[in-house]
């Protein structure tokens, strides 16, 4: 069986959105939402949004370092540590 979360009672503006959106859940998946809900004090939607926007920002979080990796790769030289080049030069 699946459950839909209705959101209504957790929007208290609801009329100034643009966009609802239904998410089918099981029953032990509400149960959950619900129970984080409780616990923490928030909406099911607050918890929603604030989870989804978190996935978000890690994602481009995550993107923007695997750029500035590849930028570093392509403009650095490889740097050789300092005992390795006194034993080129012959200098240990």
């Amino acid at each position: 069986m699946v459950e839909t979360i209705n959101t209504d009672k957790d929007c208290p503006n609801k009329d100034s959105y643009s966009a609802a959106i239904t998410i089918p859940v099981t029953e032990d998946e509400r149960q959950i939402f619900e129970w984080y809900s409780n616990k923490y004090g928030i909406s099911i939607i607050t918890d929603f949004k604030e989870a989804l926007f978190e996935k978000k920002e890690d994602d481009y979080d995550v993107m923007i370092a695997e750029q500035c990796l590849e930028e570093m790769k392509r403009n650095y030289e490889v740097r050789k540590p300092l005992e390795d080049l006194k034993k080129e030069l012959g200098l240990d």
